[in-house]
């Protein structure tokens, strides 16, 4: 990649990949080729480098953002060992967001939550935005009782939310469902959760189809139409190897791109026609993604077909 182009009609070619200096609040950090190394108190910390970006400009409590980082480090952790807690798909929990129209995400950490809802709250933690009882999209079995007790009166009291939740039996000190005003919307199987430790994993965003039931609550006093919940139960239901990464503008997601490598050298500035390729494998086929920019615009993106990948 190019950074920093000169004015003229020239190519600077750079044979090794560029690292950058992405530090913030006393916090040093490098991003290089999509990963933020953070160096901590508790030693250096990988994490992916849009997320770190986005972070380092909507986290709600900046000047603690060292203390607050690792904390929800420490949490993150906790519950990827926790057989009960499970972190759905990015394409869930957006199908989710469009049922009910939400704008809030209640669950998740500083780590692993969505960029695309406005605000991200935790019981009475808020990770970026504000708490507000408008409409709102809550992974039940991603909080502790504590918090669950916290957002309980708000859910019987208002209507626009939508809660996925994990069948069977609940651990020890959480609140099971249903809570009062509630209903059932469906019941289903759930093969699409994000790997543990998948923010761990950077760029690989793999998806593993769990042996748990899906439970879906909705407010009986608000009625969903069909399809936007027949689409989610499809999504629940579609077994693949990695998530979908959608360049989207909702929520924060603007500021989230912004974060990766292309943006921050500056390559979307050129004055001219970008062509980008990003090839994968899955199941023994290899596929690309490609997209086309000019003057920073996207004008086209797409995934060409799988082929086989000839040994």
């Amino acid at each position: 990649m190019i950074k920093n182009p000169p004015e003229v009609r020239a190519v600077r070619i750079h044979k090794d990949p560029e690292s950058l200096d992405t530090s913030f609040r006393g916090l040093t950090a490098s991003t290089f080729q999509g990963v933020a190394t953070l160096i901590t108190p508790a030693g250096p910390f990988k994490m992916e480098g849009a997320s770190w970006h986005l972070l380092s400009k909507v986290f709600s409590s900046p000047e603690d953002i060292k203390t607050d980082l690792y904390r929800e480090r420490l949490l993150q952790e906790t519950m990827d060992k926790d057989p009960n807690c499970r972190p759905f798909a990015w394409k869930v929990l957006r199908q989710a967001k469009l049922a009910v129209g939400a704008t809030t995400y209640i669950g998740d950490t500083a780590l692993t939550a969505p960029p695309f809802f406005d605000n991200v709250v935790r019981g009475n933690s808020t990770t970026w935005g504000f708490q507000t009882l408008g409409p709102r999209v809550i992974n039940w079995t991603g909080l502790s009782c504590e918090d669950q007790a916290i957002i309980l009166p708000t859910l019987q009291s208002t209507i626009n939310w939508i809660v996925l939740a994990l069948a069977g039996k609940p651990k020890r000190g959480t609140i099971p469902l249903p809570v009062n005003g509630s209903v059932i919307a469906m019941t289903t199987k759930g093969k699409s959760f994000r790997k543990r430790q998948w923010w761990v994993t950077l760029g690989k965003y793999e998806l593993a189809a769990y042996d748990r039931k899906v439970e879906v609550w909705i407010s009986s006093r608000h009625s969903i139409q069909k399809n936007l919940l027949d689409n989610l139960e499809s999504l629940l239901n579609s077994s693949s190897a990695k998530d979908v990464q959608h360049n989207g503008a909702e929520g924060v997601e603007g500021i989230y791109w912004e974060g990766t490598m292309a943006v921050l050298m500056g390559i979307l500035l050129f004055p001219g026609l970008i062509y980008e390729t990003d090839g994968s494998q899955e199941k023994g086929n290899m596929g690309a993604l490609q997209t086309r920019r000019q003057n920073g615009r996207l004008l086209q993106s797409g995934q060409r077909r799988r082929r086989p990948i000839l040994q």
